[in-house]
Parts: C-alpha cells; structure tokens; sequence
C-alpha cells in the first residue's frame, strides 16, 4: 500500500469519527495530500464536503476558502467542475449581505466574479440579477433593487435559474426587504395557495410572511402558516432564523409561555453564528419574547446547560435576557447600517422598541 493511501485511510477513518469543526480541518488536509498525489476525485470531493461543513457552521471564511479552491480549479480547465462551481457560487452570494464584516466592495467583487463565470460557462444571467436584487433590496437601495427586478424578470429563462418555489421566496424577501409587506404577500400566492414548494419552502416563506399577514388582518392565515410550518421549522437547525419569526409570532399574540422551548433552541443553535442576519433575528425575537414574558408576570427563563452564558441552574433573569437581546439587535443594526450606507436596520430597531412599548403598556398579568 502506498504511503498516500495509508494517509487517506487514516484520516477518512478519523473523519468518519470527528465532530463538524475537526472534519472541516482533516477535510482540508485530505484534499491536499490528494492534490500533491494527483488524484484529483478525492481532492474535489474532500473540497466540496469542506465547503459544505464550513456552510453548515456558519464559518464564511473556511468557506470561501474552499469554494475559492473549487472554483480555481475550474477556471484551470476542470470545465467538470461547472455545475457545482455556478451551484456554490448562488449558495455563497445568497448569504454574503448577511455578514456586515463584508464590506460592499468585497460583496460586489463577488458578483462580479460570479457574472464572469456564468458568462464564460455560456450560462443565462438571471441568478446573477436576482443576487444583485437581494443584495440591493437588503441594503435597502430601493431603486437599485427595481432595476435588478427588471433585468432578472426580463432575462430569459434558462437550466441555470433556481425553482419556481425559490425564486418565488426571494421575491418575497426582496419585498418585505424593501419595506413593501403587501406586495411581498400577493407574490407569495402561489406558495400560499400551494401550487409551488421545494425542500424549505413553504416552510421558509410562510414562517417571513406571519407577521406581514398578522399586521394585515388576515389572523387565521396567519395562523394557519404558523401551524403548517413550526414543526418543520423546529426540526431543521439551518432555519433557525425561521425559527426567530415563530418565537416573535408567538410572543406577540399572547402566548410567550409556548414560545419558550422554541426560544431555547432558537438561542442554542444561533449561538456562536457568525452571520449577522441571523443574530439580528434571534436578539430581536429574544427581546420581544422576554419583554412578553415579564408582562405575563415571570421574572426568569429556563435555558439549557449548552448556552455557555446560562448559570449552573438554567435559571437566566428575563431582564437580563431582554437587554442581551436588545443590546445585540441594535449592535447589529449599526453595524449593518454603516456598511449598506443606509437606516434600514435603525428603522427595524425603532419598530421593536414600539412594539416593546406598546406590549408593557397592555394590562399586565399580576
């Protein structure tokens, strides 16, 4: 046996045994000693697998690293390597917004790397456009975002678009992004009605739409979509800021006692993520369901051992709670705010710190 295939059995074994955050480093040592040995399969793949564990963490720099990899390989010639390169190269734009220690310059070399790629793969533009819309609609670039809109709808259809479900919910991001809640509801209809879905929609779109649909009136839709989509949500640990709109939804209505084992596993698996978006979302839940919860009468939450800020006896204040949540949310805000150069966030704060307001004037429990 050759002393590269003594390494790769050694570390598959090791890996097969390792908890996310080891893998993701033996990942990468397989890929190079397969690389210095030319056997270019198992580099690949080990790279792919370190871009997808790296994705899973939430740790944006071990993935760039990986795709940068991934995609050197196929600007070298691998044209092989097309599908999967123009594949991660949607999944990373997607997130790069969420993260506000990207700065605008680097969110826009991305795209611009992207647009390249698909140019030279002679593949049709339309992801490209619908990235540029989120990410200007996130920012808060109204007229930006229209424009994109434009082009994105008028670009002809083509293998590389995502599914009709997919590019229906970032229609409805995009909307309820730009402040637009009525027009994002009408988008959805076809995902409402159930004409269209895939592996996380109508779970995702439905659990963005609760409360647009509750400030519309429309409660027993409302409802209906927390019910259809809380228990997928929950199951899934990837959309745990999916899981923030139920904790919110449930705090708002007057039931922040069911919300709390929803909060708890909210705050364990957003702990330690590195994406902003997501933070943002679990303090703002955080902070409305703790605000809920003292006016019911309780003064402390029960949270697992696993939170590392939690004491010995699980037992956190909820004021305590409720000024880590707000503190976080409007850290985030700013942070978000001085990269897009917009208030976007500052505006979101200023609604929670309403809805706060309003929630501690209601007749307390006691």
């Amino acid at each position: 046996m050759s002393e590269y295939y003594k390494k790769y059995e050694e570390l598959t074994n090791r890996i097969q045994q390792s908890r996310p955050a080891e893998a993701l480093v033996l990942m990468e040592k397989l890929a190079n000693i397969a690389t210095d040995a030319g056997d270019d399969e198992v580099a690949e793949d080990a790279v792919i697998t370190q871009l997808r564990l790296a994705s899973d963490m939430g740790d944006m720099p071990s993935e760039f690293a990986a795709f940068n990899r991934l995609a050197a390989w196929h600007l070298a010639g691998r044209s092989h390597l097309g599908p999967a390169v123009r594949w991660y190269y949607k999944w990373i734009a997607s997130k790069l917004q969420e993260y506000p220690s990207l700065t605008r310059e680097a969110i826009a070399d991305f795209l611009s790397r992207m647009e390249a790629c698909y140019v030279a793969d002679n593949e049709g533009l339309r992801p490209v456009y619908a990235l540029r819309m989120d990410e200007a609609a996130f920012a808060g670039r109204q007229s930006e975002a229209d424009e994109w809109w434009t082009k994105w709808q008028n670009e002809p259809s083509d293998d590389s678009d995502d599914c009709p479900a997919c590019e229906t919910h970032s229609k409805v991001e995009a909307l309820l992004n730009m402040g637009r809640p009525e027009e994002a509801v009408t988008a959805a209809e076809p995902i409402l009605n159930g004409d269209q879905s895939c592996e996380e929609v109508p779970f995702t779109t439905c659990s963005r739409l609760l409360l647009p649909l509750l400030r519309n009136g429309d409660v027993q839709r409302s409802e209906l979509c927390h019910l259809a989509t809380v228990r997928a949500v929950r199951k899934m640990p990837k959309l745990v800021r999916y899981l923030a709109e139920h904790v919110l939804y449930l705090s708002i209505t007057g039931r922040s006692q069911f919300a709390a084992r929803l909060g708890a596993i909210m705050l364990v698996r957003s702990e330690g993520s590195q994406n902003g978006l997501i933070r943002f979302r679990v303090a703002a839940a955080t902070w409305i369901w703790s605000v809920a919860e003292l006016q019911q009468g309780r003064t402390h939450a029960r949270l697992p051992r696993r939170l590392p800020w939690a004491p010995a006896d699980q037992l956190v204040p909820l004021e305590e709670l409720l000024a880590r949540g707000e503190s976080e949310a409007r850290d985030l805000a700013a942070q978000f705010d001085a990269r897009n150069g917009t208030d976007v966030f500052h505006q979101r704060v200023q609604s929670l710190e309403a809805l706060a307001t309003f929630m501690r004037d209601q007749p307390s429990a006691n």
